[in-house]
């Protein structure tokens, strides 16, 4: 799979910014994170082992598709985590995925603000009618940045997921557009479609 791509998101907060998951960002310390048991405990993702491999067939399972994958990187090009977007156009409808893990966003409130960047990115950015995030209920730290970001709680399933042994609930919340638009503390950031990069060298003139 060329690692060239077009029609790219690139989205640009005060700390963070989101760009599109390249070939490049498939690192040892990447799989590492995925591999990690315990980073990964409220994950599907720590049921399985992770390689190069089978990071590039999930990478190549985006091409064609309305879904995006992007990492998260600081202002200074540090990879600290991912977020996926997976949409349903017909239904103007976007669902978030997140991971951060690098040491350096301990007690940054990094997720917070990459979630916000997500969500600005489904409503601003493509102009769907409804974001949604899930997670096991035993995660709190996850439902408390769904809350921040004006999210209502809309479903709970019972014994949804076995992770780690134990049969857990889930939870599902959401947001619409208009609730969006009314947020008062919408994270202030910059969109910029339809870019296209080889790799991400060229990503510093454009994030500083």
């Amino acid at each position: 799979m060329s690692n060239k791509m077009t029609d790219l998101q690139f989205i640009k907060g005060e700390q963070l910014y989101l760009s599109p998951f390249t070939l490049e960002c498939i690192t040892d310390e990447y799989i590492g994170w995925l591999n990690n048991r315990h980073l990964m405990r409220y994950s599907r993702q720590s049921m399985f082992e992770h390689s190069h491999e089978t990071c590039l067939k999930h990478l190549e399972s985006f091409a064609g598709s309305d879904n995006s994958f992007f990492s998260v990187r600081t202002l200074d090009n540090v990879q600290i985590g991912t977020v996926t977007t997976y949409v349903k156009k017909d239904k103007g409808v976007g669902d978030i995925g997140i991971l951060v893990a690098h040491p350096s966003a301990k007690g940054k409130d990094f997720a917070y603000q990459a979630w916000g960047l997500a969500m600005a990115y489904l409503f601003d950015g493509i102009l769907l009618d409804k974001a949604t995030g899930g997670t096991v209920a035993e995660h709190q730290r996850m439902i408390s940045i769904f809350e921040r970001w004006g999210m209502k709680h809309e479903e709970t399933w019972t014994g949804h997921q076995e992770l780690g042994g134990k049969i857990h609930d889930a939870v599902r919340y959401g947001i619409s557009r208009a609730e969006w638009m009314a947020l008062p503390n919408k994270p202030v950031c910059s969109i910029d479609i339809s870019k296209a990069v080889d790799s991400l060298e060229g990503l510093d003139k454009w994030v500083k």
